[in-house]
């Protein structure tokens, strides 16, 4: 029942919260379009039917009898393909280890599935099952990035002692239109971290995923210095396979040239030096790495927060530990009876070196200060004292949340998985052109602000495919807009050309 029709038969009296019928006069409590409706079909049919207002009764949920039976779900018929890719996913994904399957509760339990299969799942078959499947995955890779240009992106991490590469591939499928992430290495390093070893490792898993190394647009990775060496090795290299391919494409056009001054034939000297045609000259002082060298932007921003936050530190040495030492102490058993009956949620402490977590940490307390101003008035002396937070604490967390806030969700959106370079330069920009407006007022917002300009310069210079995906990005460059130099329009023509 719309307005029109309501105002047709009801009026509602805001005063009293009551709804007054015209046809009969009766006052309804508040104005429920369900319970006025069934009052008008039941009382008024003549009326509402004049208006077309129909009243249809819900059926309870007790209705059923027990002579009806509940609606079954039709079972789905376990086929031996589902069962090893159940049982591969408990592995891989899961993380379950193989003895699992050898476990007598997990045999009884799968045992009506090993019979309608036929398949015998345990220890030794479940280790053949997980590698017949990185097989196959392996080989629709191939094919997926099969004359493919591609994104490298290469990292190192190390925890407890262990040092593990990753690298990931980004191509663009037309089957899916979108853009694909495919881990092609989790590989555990046991030799030095130098770029040597590392691009010894990356180019013998672009081989056995029949990756051309030519065929790599682009190199992102952080801004370790062994990672950016590995980076600019492997542009020499990719130097090197086009230098031999201009060579040899060179040497099969001077092959097929006839000399036809006889004069020049006779006084050919072999010991001579080589006259190069100038062309040649040219063609080869022309070669330059297809691989572009890219700064990783979400760990570029993590070293503007970082640098940041070391600034911030300088005159507010001790505010961040203090808040920390609060909310560890708001965890002690001391507290806990009246924070349940409050129903106080604490935050977890934060890890310091995950300035994030820090963020959270501190946009939770914000949010229960009320709270927290309650379950003060519980305490007194020493154990007030321990989770006590002064003003200063407040206006600390609130300009720390009010100047990181841009940067946290910035680092949310670039995770995602499939950010072009185009996503990212307008988020970049973005941020930055929103911290403008709290500069003057928040003083961490101008640090923040201020590092971000600085490493910008990183990531934006002389970064030819930065501009190759701006330049055909209409969001940037369209019809009328003067967004690049001439310069600059000729670099992003040659990187696409």
């Amino acid at each position: 029942m719309d307005l029109r029709v309501f105002n047709i038969h009801f009026t509602y009296i805001e005063s009293e919260n009551k709804t007054l019928c015209h046809h009969c006069k009766k006052k309804y409590a508040g104005k429920s379009m369900h319970n006025l409706k069934r009052h008008l079909t039941d009382k008024h049919q003549e009326q509402a039917n004049d208006t077309n207002v129909k009243y249809r009764e819900k059926r309870p949920a007790s209705t059923s009898t027990a002579d009806e039976a509940p609606p079954q779900k039709k079972l789905k018929k376990l086929v031996a393909s589902d069962f090893i890719r159940s049982s591969v996913e408990l592995v891989v994904l899961n993380l379950l280890p193989y003895s699992i399957f050898s476990m007598k509760a997990f045999k009884d339990l799968i045992y009506n599935h090993q019979v309608t299969t036929g398949i015998t799942m345990n220890y030794c078959n479940a280790q053949k099952y997980v590698t017949e499947t990185a097989k196959a995955l392996k080989q629709k890779i191939k094919l997926e990035v099969k004359d493919r240009m591609i994104g490298l992106k290469v990292d190192v991490a190390t925890r407890l002692g262990r040092s593990v590469l990753g690298i990931n591939i980004q191509f663009f499928s037309e089957i899916e239109r979108k853009i694909l992430v495919r881990t092609i290495g989790m590989i555990e390093m046991h030799r030095r971290h130098t770029a040597e070893n590392i691009n010894l490792i990356i180019s013998s898993l672009l081989g056995e995923y029949g990756i051309d190394k030519r065929s790599v647009a682009s190199f992102t990775c952080d801004n370790g210095a062994n990672i950016v060496a590995t980076a600019k090795l492997f542009q020499n290299y990719q130097n090197s396979l086009l230098l031999c391919d201009e060579l040899e494409e060179l040497g099969q056009q001077l092959n097929d040239e006839e000399i036809d001054d006889e004069d020049d034939a006779e006084n050919f000297d072999e010991n001579g030096p080589l006259d190069i045609p100038s062309n040649i000259k040219d063609a080869l002082k022309d070669i330059t790495s297809v691989a572009v060298l890219v700064r990783c932007s979400i760990h570029t921003l993590q070293l503007c927060v970082h640098d940041s936050l070391n600034d911030i530190k300088k005159d507010y040495r001790n505010e961040l530990d203090e808040i920390r030492k609060v909310v560890k102490n708001l965890k002690s058993s001391t507290y806990c009876e009246q924070i349940k009956s409050l129903k106080i949620k604490v935050p977890g402490i934060d890890v310091i070196t995950r300035w994030n977590s820090s963020f959270i940490m501190i946009r939770k307390l914000i949010n229960i200060q009320e709270d927290l101003n309650s379950l003060f008035e519980y305490f007194s002396g020493d154990a007030l004292e321990k989770i006590k937070l002064e003003t200063r604490h407040w206006t600390f967390m609130q300009k720390f949340y009010d100047a990181f806030l841009p940067c946290y969700n910035l680092t949310m959106k670039l995770q995602s998985s499939d950010v072009g370079m185009g996503d990212f330069y307008a988020s970049w920009k973005k941020t930055m052109f929103d911290m403008k407006d709290n500069l003057e007022q928040n003083e961490f917002s101008k640090i923040v602000f201020d590092h971000m300009r600085q490493r910008s310069i990183k990531l934006f210079e002389n970064n030819d495919i930065l501009l190759a995906s701006l330049y055909i990005d209409p969001r940037f460059n369209f019809n009328g807009r003067q967004f690049f130099s001439d310069t600059q329009n000729c670099r992003a023509e040659v990187r696409l050309g």
